[in-house]
């Protein structure tokens, strides 16, 4: 009897588990057809941030979000915020602009953040600087925008920062080399018109001062004028140098050997209480380079560092050494003597003098500029208009009380051999006085003064303004034209 009752409560209970696992398997069946929908809505929810942070993470400016009493907010900081301001994700979490920037910095950051709360407006930030932990003294272009709550008030900040620096950097090398340009073109011009002038002019004081016997009192004068005409003559050259239109003779030159051949006249242009130190290294590659222009770089560099350091004690140090320039080290050199990347040899002026101010140095390649009350300022200007006739570079380092450095970039040539003698050339007969000769020039006025010295010197002239009219006096003389 008790084993049919033990059987029935077994059946009963294997009943009642049967009817709990049906009941079961509906309900979950039932919870999970209630819950699809919200967990399709979390797939989506989790792929739509994921998307959200891969684009933030891809763009190429700095995101970050800011709560004005709290910090940084952790979610909102891409790469591009680390690799501008050299922190990362994990440093910036409930940290404030104070953790990081100086406290001028941090006032600025303030108070254009409480005015985008406050405004509840978007706020752009044009050319702001900053002193980056990775990047150093950098230019921001930033953006501003306040994030609101439920209610509609602005609690929050999103900021959008871009590194404007290296685009900064190669608009302003635009404009300079753009005004440079402009200034090269005006001053050549100007300079070729000049050069015929005094051409003329001082071909006819030299004739005058030929037709007046000797110990008439006009000849002071006369000479006296001539001087000045050659004085006025060399300010044309110099036009011609910045321009770049001067006269070159280049040849294989040793830059060191250079400096130390006129290390004399160096150091009797300048202060004697000035030091002029020398480092020239032996071995250095050859470069392409004027002699004479070259001596005048050096010379104005020498005595423009000893004007700087003024009626004190001080030094100037002369020094070579070959570098590889990158693009990057061509891109940040002056704009107004571009250079390729590739090997150099750079010589170096530095002073302990009174430095520049940037003011100054933007315009200190500026033709008749100068801080020098006697100076005609033309002879910076000239520089670099030798410098870009040599394909040569430069940079400059200065700040007032801190001195100046200027380093001359000239591309090598590669060899390291004692430069070879220069190739004897044959000097040229002079021509024995008579004869008749055609001389060719377009500018009537040094025609003229041309024309009269070589007939003073007992030629028969044929003048002619161009070389049709050249080729119509031949034809018409023939056999009588001198061809020496």
């Amino acid at each position: 009897m008790l084993a049919r009752r033990a059987l029935l409560i077994l059946g009963i209970v294997g009943v009642a588990l049967l009817l709990v696992a049906a009941w079961n398997g509906s309900l979950r069946r039932q919870v999970a057809q209630a819950t699809e929908p919200l967990r399709v809505a979390n797939h989506e929810i989790l792929d739509s941030k994921a998307f959200l942070d891969s684009v933030i993470e891809s763009l190429p400016v700095a995101i970050f979000g800011k709560d004005p009493q709290k910090g940084f907010i952790f979610t909102l900081w891409n790469a591009r915020s680390e690799q501008i301001f050299g922190l990362r994700k994990e440093d910036v979490l409930g940290k404030t602009d104070s953790d990081f920037f100086p406290k001028t910095q941090v006032d600025s950051f303030r108070e254009k953040d409480l005015e985008v709360i406050r405004a509840g407006k978007t706020l752009d930030i044009a050319n702001e600087q900053i002193l980056s932990r990775s990047l150093g003294l950098i230019t921001l272009q930033t953006r501003k925008v306040p994030l609101f709550d439920e209610a509609g008030a602005p609690i929050l900040l999103l900021g959008i920062s871009e590194n404007i620096t290296e685009r900064l950097t190669l608009e302003e090398a635009l404009r300079q080399a753009q005004k440079l340009e402009s200034l090269g073109v005006l001053a050549g011009g100007i300079a070729h018109d000049f050069n015929n002038l005094f051409t003329a002019m001082l071909g006819n004081l030299g004739l005058a001062t030929l037709h007046i016997p000797e110990g008439n009192p006009a000849i002071p004068y006369l000479r006296n004028a001539e001087a000045t005409a050659l004085r006025a003559a060399e300010l044309t050259h110099q036009l011609l140098a910045y321009s770049g239109k001067g006269m070159f003779v280049v040849k294989p030159m040793d830059l060191g050997k250079a400096a130390r051949e006129i290390a004399s006249l160096l150091k009797v242009s300048i202060s004697k209480k000035v030091n002029l130190r020398f480092e020239f290294p032996e071995g250095l590659p050859l470069i392409m380079a004027d002699p004479a222009h070259l001596q005048q770089v050096m010379m104005n560099l020498v005595t423009n560092a000893s004007e700087a350091i003024g009626d004190v004690e001080g030094e100037i140090l002369l020094a070579t050494r070959a570098v590889e320039v990158d693009a990057l080290q061509a891109a940040v050199l002056h704009p107004g003597s571009p250079i390729a990347p590739g090997r150099y040899v750079i010589l170096c002026v530095k002073d302990n003098g009174a430095g520049m101010t940037p003011e100054i140095l933007s315009r200190i390649f500026d033709p008749f500029f100068t801080t020098e009350f006697s100076s005609r300022g033309l002879g910076m200007s000239a520089m670099l208009g030798i410098l870009r006739a040599h394909h040569a570079g430069i940079s400059i380092q200065s700040a007032p009380g801190q001195g100046a450095e200027f380093c001359l970039y000239f591309p090598a040539e590669g060899a390291t051999v004692r430069e070879a003698p220069a190739p004897s050339t044959p000097v040229a007969k002079r021509p024995t006085p008579g004869g008749t000769v055609i001389l060719v020039e377009d500018e009537p006025e040094i025609l003229q003064a041309t024309g009269a010295m070589l007939r003073k010197a007992g030629f028969t002239v044929l003048e002619a303004m161009d070389g049709v009219q050249a080729l119509e006096s031949y034809r018409q003389h023939p056999g009588s034209i001198r061809s020496s």
